[in-house]
């Protein structure tokens, strides 16, 4: 099977490869979910114990000249994405630059491109425009289902509208059909004005090609950046004039983001607000103040492309109200903020904009016209906005028939959660009958999924026996998931004669060779044994050559283990790829067992490895303690052992990555 990258996440460049992580994945009893960008809340894309994919390989591109047409695999970004550092993620990497090459567009994007194509139709996300969405452009949709069949879906099918946005409960889209316009430019105006023009919220909206708000509601500012544009055909134009988020500073608008976003991040972190905060925010939004712009769709429809979210880390809650709610929902919300104070109005910005009528089902905006209200958090604010900020809006529109972005913040009740979907979506029921046909084993349903949409059931606990009797899972206690921040240089068998230092440790024990191979590399009974254990998640494997990979937490620290080469009861090598901690820049196991006459076990159990520069001074200490740990490690071991009936020889302990299936292994 294909083992996942040094990231954790699987990365197929084929479909064929695709279908068999779907067939992995099912045959354990693991949800598989595709991560994107990670543009959307984790919960919505991850699942805690599932098996992760990214479709960056699979990022092809075909254009049909006849149709005007572009087919573009799944992985491919729309524009690039400032936080990926493979070097993939280029602008010039992306499907607008593509289009923009060939003389052609889409009528509308999102705010930011760094999203994959088939990331942003899944959520049900849009861009700023009443006439224009980019669900809209979708004439094709290739689709991978639970069941492993490949389904080639056209407007027109039923399976085809639940698809166009479906959160990947159906299964993994491989590739989108868009059909295209002739490039353009766009040319437009940004204006900070009073709060009072949202009065005109509808009609501002409604009148607009493209258009957005940013309501800046706090005491002493109350003060609109009112953002209108529309589409100019033809070839780019000769005096191009960009839009500026901010301010440039030599040629750079780093230094105003650092500025803006740092004095905005401190407002935050206080909750509290007074005069000068004001005097702040204004000294931001000077009233009165204009730019006009003019230049290319693909530069001006994302507008927000150049925010750096080092200095803007935000989170959203998104909610689509029918358009004719729109002068409702704004009084109430000016006089929310009015009376409420800070705990009303935060210290961030709330967004308004507007989307079409969409035919996908579970579309937010599914048959009807929307006005969007974008409630935004600032990470560095304090408390959790599902409990401390986001649930006011919640309660102050509740009877606005609103709908709620999928991405983004949800309720975290999941009665509450469940019983919205089933009042919000009326093409509900049919979803949930097709994902029953698509996904019958619920592959890609997880926990998180289950609740939102009130899928009844709970996930099997433990996975379907597979035919050679494996059944890798979880072992320990859920515990806590550590980030795997340092990445360390993959090890191969070679590296036992380059490694500067080893840690080499020899012992005798009482036990089996296949029961000791057993408790090493599966973790079996590591709770019992192995000091501060507290979990181990079987990430892949194993294949049929013993590789597996397995992300191991101890109390201290958590370690990525990827096993190359396994003969049971006789050899493990494994590399440790990740780890919380720096130890070094490249650690490798080497574990060998040789039976003895009479019965027990020379174990012998050798950590190579190169420590970083700066740990060189304490090397010997630290040599000396991970001694003292891995021998401890064999005394407890081999007691655990001795407590414990040998495996016989057809035991599943004695096939390579296998344990009882009464205690699934950890997979390392």
């Amino acid at each position: 099977m294909l083992l996942p990258d040094r990231d954790g996440l699987h990365h197929p460049s084929t479909e064929d490869e695709v279908r068999e992580l779907i067939g992995w994945a099912r045959r354990r009893g693991m949800p598989l979910r595709v991560r994107g960008t990670g543009h959307s809340v984790d919960p919505a894309i991850l699942a805690s114990d599932g098996l992760h994919v990214a479709l960056d390989r699979l990022d092809g591109v075909e254009f049909d000249d006849a149709r005007m047409q572009v087919t573009v695999q799944g992985g491919r970004r729309l524009g690039g994405n400032p936080r990926d550092r493979n070097g993939r993620s280029a602008v010039e990497s992306g499907l607008c630059w593509a289009l923009e090459q060939r003389g052609w567009a889409l009528p509308v994007t999102a705010g930011v491109t760094h999203q994959t194509v088939a990331g942003f139709l899944m959520t049900g996300s849009a861009g700023g425009s009443r006439r224009h969405a980019l669900t809209e452009q979708v004439v094709g949709l290739r689709l991978i289902d639970g069941n492993g069949d490949v389904h080639d879906l056209r407007a027109g099918d039923d399976a085809f509208d639940a698809v166009g946005v479906s959160m990947g409960l159906l299964g993994v889209v491989t590739a989108v059909t868009l059909q295209c316009v002739e490039r353009f430019d766009v040319e437009g105006e940004e204006r900070v004005t009073s709060a009072e023009e949202l009065d005109g919220a509808e009609a501002l909206l409604r009148e607009n090609e493209y258009a957005r708000a940013y309501w800046w509601p706090q005491r002493g500012v109350d003060r609109l950046a009112v953002w209108t544009a529309r589409s100019i055909p033809g070839p780019p134009a000769a005096d191009a004039r960009p839009y500026r988020l901010l301010p440039e500073i030599a040629g750079s608008m780093t230094p105003a983001q650092a500025f803006a976003g740092t004095a905005i991040g401190a407002v935050c972190r206080t909750g509290r607000w007074n005069r000068g905060f004001a005097a702040l925010y204004n000294a931001f939004l000077p009233d009165g103040e204009q730019q006009s712009f003019r230049d290319a769709w693909w530069r001006i429809l994302p507008q927000d492309d150049e925010l750096d979210e080092r200095f803007f880390d935000s989170t959203w809650c998104e909610l689509w109200l029918p358009a004719e709610r729109t002068e409702d929902a704004i009084a109430r919300l000016r006089e929310h903020y009015r009376t409420g104070g800070v705990a009303a109005t935060g210290a961030y910005t709330l967004e308004i904009y507007a989307a079409p009528p969409s035919r996908f089902w579970m579309s937010p905006g599914y048959g009807r016209e929307s006005t969007r209200l974008n409630v935004c958090w600032h990470e560095r604010s304090r408390g959790d906005p599902r409990e401390c900020y986001f649930p006011q809006f919640w309660s102050l529109l509740g009877d606005l028939d609103f709908r709620m972005h999928w991405g983004k913040h949800r309720f975290s009740d999941p009665a509450r959660a469940a019983a919205h979907a089933r009042a919000a979506h009326p093409r509900l029921p049919d979803f949930l009958e097709l994902r029953g046909k698509m996904d019958p084993d619920d592959v890609f349903l997880s926990d998180y999924w289950r609740e939102q949409l009130g899928v009844s059931g709970a996930r099997r606990t433990q996975p379907p026996a597979e035919r050679n009797g494996r059944a890798p899972r979880i072992a320990g206690s859920p515990g806590r998931r550590w980030p795997l921040p340092f990445k360390l240089r993959p090890s191969d068998a070679g590296f036992g004669e380059r490694a500067p230092f080893v840690i080499d440790v020899q012992e005798r024990l009482d036990a089996p060779a296949e029961a000791i191979f057993d408790g090493i590399v599966n973790l079996t009974g590591a709770r019992d044994w192995l000091p501060d254990f507290v979990r181990a998640r079987w990430v892949a494997g194993p294949n049929e050559r013993g590789e597996q990979l397995v992300e191991e937490t101890f109390k201290f620290m958590s370690q990525r283990v990827r096993t190359f080469l396994a003969e049971p009861g006789r050899h493990w090598m494994a590399s440790i790829d990740a780890c919380t901690l720096p130890l070094g820049r490249e650690l490798m196991e080497d574990l060998e067992l040789e039976p003895l006459p009479g019965g027990g076990t020379q174990v012998r159990w050798r950590y190579y490895y190169d420590p970083y520069p700066v740990l060189r001074p304490i090397r010997p200490l630290l040599h000396k303690e991970f001694d003292k740990m891995l021998r401890l490690s064999l005394r407890q071991l081999d007691e655990h052992l001795a407590d414990r009936p040998a495996p016989g020889p057809d035991s599943p302990a004695t096939r390579a990555g296998s344990a009882s299936p009464a205690q699934p292994p950890a997979g390392r």
